[in-house]
């Protein structure tokens, strides 16, 4: 009716009758009946919206950013634990300079493990009968763990980070092959 209040009014029908703001009294029905009414209304309702669309976007593509990211460091971490060998010694290299040989594995997501521990010295006038040495003429002597005089035990724990790199060592090779024998002759 608001359409049609600016419009002049038809003749013979006062103002007042077209602008009543008054409801029209209804009728009650009869018991048990339901009035039908033909100026029932009805609005559509709109669901309530708490994120816009942008925000729900940027929320998804976070969701599947963190799902990404979890799936490579396991691919990371499966992929590492299956580059150490158990049944080889590694060489590994630290930032410091220092190099381990021994068996390493990963004692959690900050640390390796390094156990049956030596390590490489410029060879001395006097031999150490206890610790072994390679047949190297370069004047290097791979050193056993444990004989130095504060007496660690013959394992490391070795920061992830100071980790260069590390390499599994062949069965064959010198530094392997004087391990072996060092070994077999302290049992």
């Amino acid at each position: 009716m608001d359409r049609f209040s600016s419009r002049p009014t038809r003749p013979g029908v006062p103002q007042q009758q077209l602008r009543s703001t008054e409801p029209e009294p209804v009728a009650e029905p009869p018991h048990g009946e339901v009035p039908h009414t033909s100026t029932v209304s009805f609005r559509r309702q709109e669901p309530l919206r708490r994120f816009s669309r942008r925000t729900m976007m940027i929320v998804g593509g976070l969701i599947a950013l963190l799902i990404a990211a979890c799936l490579g460091w396991m691919v990371y971490q499966a992929t590492i634990g299956n580059v150490i060998k158990g049944d080889k010694y590694q060489a590994v290299f630290l930032s410091n300079g220092q190099v381990y040989f021994g068996k390493l594995q990963r004692a959690n997501n900050e640390y390796y493990r390094l156990t049956s521990v030596f390590y490489l010295q410029t060879k001395s006038t006097t031999s150490d009968a206890k610790n072994p040495q390679t047949s190297d003429s370069n004047g290097v002597e791979l050193i056993k763990l444990g004989g130095e005089l504060h007496g660690p035990d013959d394992e490391m724990m070795i920061e992830r980070t100071q980790v260069l790199f590390f390499e599994n060592l062949k069965a064959d090779g010198k530094v392997s092959q004087t391990i072996k024998e060092y070994n077999d002759k302290n049992k």
